[in-house]
């Protein structure tokens, strides 16, 4: 976990570890509810799919066919418990917001309903680690 140490998380370690009471919304591509570094942390009844731009609290819709999501939830907040590794907030609770198709594009539908749904479920934090699609394809009829 070299990466960590790049962004001065061991001396941020020492003063707090974060609290339960904040909740990172990861809007990615999914989460692996089942992965032992998300599912400790994980707070399924705040996990959504926006793919589509509707948000579908299907247990099946909301989970990672990518794999990166998985990564960058156990990145913000894998717990401290001597499995895998520790995230910059061990002791958060995560969503899963899934926006990315299994195709890996981030249209604008599915990001402004990952936006309304944190807003509207108490997420106090998101993780945003995507490059939204062009214009183009959000608009094919607006040159």
């Amino acid at each position: 976990q070299w990466h960590l140490g790049q962004v001065g998380v061991p001396a941020a370690h020492e003063v707090t570890k974060g609290s339960p009471r904040i909740t990172i919304g990861i809007i990615d591509t999914g989460v692996d509810a089942t992965h032992p570094d998300i599912a400790p942390n994980l707070d399924v009844s705040r996990s959504v799919s926006c793919v589509g731009g509707v948000a579908n609290k299907s247990f099946a819709a909301w989970q990672d066919d990518d794999g990166h999501g998985t990564w960058c939830a156990s990145t913000a907040a894998a717990p401290e418990n001597g499995k895998g590794v520790i995230g910059v907030c061990p002791k958060c609770q995560l969503a899963g917001i899934k926006a990315g198709d299994a195709d890996g594009f981030f249209y604008s539908d599915a990001l402004v309903c990952s936006f309304m749904w944190a807003a509207t479920n108490d997420i106090q934090v998101t993780s945003n680690s995507y490059g939204a699609d062009p214009w183009v394809y959000a608009c094919k009829d607006q040159p």
